[in-house]
């Protein structure tokens, strides 16, 4: 996968980007569920409560 000029744009302005429609729910349940296990958890709190 290659981004586009606008996408990179996005991620330099933003520091983020969402890809929509890049991966199944699933996958993305299991991403979510890494990064829970491995993200301390003051942090958690600050990002899940946005």
């Amino acid at each position: 996968m290659k981004l586009d000029e606008n996408q990179l744009k996005e991620f330099h302005e933003n520091g983020f980007l969402i890809l929509k429609n890049f991966t199944d729910s699933q996958t993305c349940d299991e991403i979510l569920q890494k990064w829970m296990t491995n993200t301390r958890s003051d942090f958690k709190e600050v990002i899940l409560e946005q």
